[in-house]
């Protein structure tokens, strides 16, 4: 998995004050996830005027570092009051540049398209001061085809057509690799394969592939077991 790089925004140790809330420090543990430090009710310490320092954002990690339309962004963050007091986290998410309305730790990408750019920013505020930091915006990439056809249903290959979609919307290239001699597919995902007198006995595990413009691949497996001088292409035995 990989992890991204993080900067820092526009906090700092002299982080500027955030807005005064009602009632006082609001305690507050995020959805999902990010480890906070917050000490219980009694133990809460009050900062001498004056003395209040910032928090400290002490992880900010989020993953996918590639993500597709099929991901889901999640943020694994732990933030600490150098002086005792309660945490209020806040994740502001944006996709190419504009707030979108996620207030949580984790964004579905099943909305948006290949290309477009997400980050998010996180800030913890002990109610006076507060700490900031951003991630840099990562584009989506491109996802691989899906298959919609579940290979325990391929009882014969001959006619047999395959489904598959890809997440972006782009258009899919079939493929076989491993497959007998004179077993094909074609351009519509379906499978050719009539046999002969000249087929040799073997076993094999055809891959299926089903594959976009931009490279990424989709596979399923299909086993099959071939008898010797097969006239017709047998059926694929399933495991019951």
């Amino acid at each position: 998995m990989l992890v991204l790089v993080l900067v820092l925004g526009c906090g700092t140790e002299e982080a500027a004050p955030a807005a005064e809330r009602k009632g006082g420090a609001k305690r507050h543990v995020p959805r999902a996830g990010p480890e906070v430090e917050v000490p219980a009710e009694d133990e809460v310490a009050e900062a001498p005027a004056g003395n209040n320092r910032a928090p400290v954002i002490e992880r900010f990690d989020v993953s996918p570092g590639q993500p597709t339309v099929l991901d889901t962004m999640v943020v694994k963050a732990k933030a600490s009051d150098p002086d005792g007091q309660a945490l209020d986290l806040e994740y502001r998410w944006e996709v190419d540049g504009e707030k979108v309305a996620v207030r949580g730790d984790e964004l579905d990408l099943s909305a948006y398209r290949r290309g477009q750019t997400v980050s998010v920013t996180l800030t913890a505020s002990d109610g006076v001061l507060e700490k900031t930091l951003s991630m840099v915006p990562v584009e989506i990439a491109n996802a691989p085809p899906q298959f919609e056809t579940d290979p325990a249903r391929i009882r014969t290959i001959e006619g047999f057509r395959l489904s598959a979609k890809d997440p972006d919307g782009d258009s899919i290239t079939w493929s076989l690799e491993g497959a007998p001699p004179m077993m094909s597919i074609d351009a519509r995902g379906a499978l050719h394969w009539k046999g002969s007198e000249t087929d040799a006995a073997g076993n094999f595990t055809v891959k299926i592939k089903a594959t976009d413009p931009g490279g990424e691949v989709g596979t399923i497996e299909l086993p099959i077991d071939v008898s010797a001088g097969s006239k017709a292409a047998p059926p694929v035995e399933k495991a019951e």
